[in-house]
């Protein structure tokens, strides 16, 4: 599991670091950071929301 998670890792890094470096090419500091954010505070919604739903989940069954 850890190689697969290693390497899911390394793909979105790529992936972020190309599509960083060809959006600031095009659009300067605003595109290289841009992306970044993007992935940075998609990733903390989504826990943020299984979070929430695993809490409402464990509240639901204890009643």
């Amino acid at each position: 599991m850890r190689l697969y998670r290693g390497c899911i890792f390394v793909f979105f890094g790529l992936l972020l670091t190309l599509l960083s470096v060809a959006l600031s090419r095009a659009y300067g500091l605003p595109g290289l950071v841009l992306p970044s954010l993007v992935f940075g505070f998609t990733y903390i919604w989504v826990d943020s929301f299984l979070a929430e739903l695993i809490r409402w989940d464990e509240d639901r069954n204890r009643g």
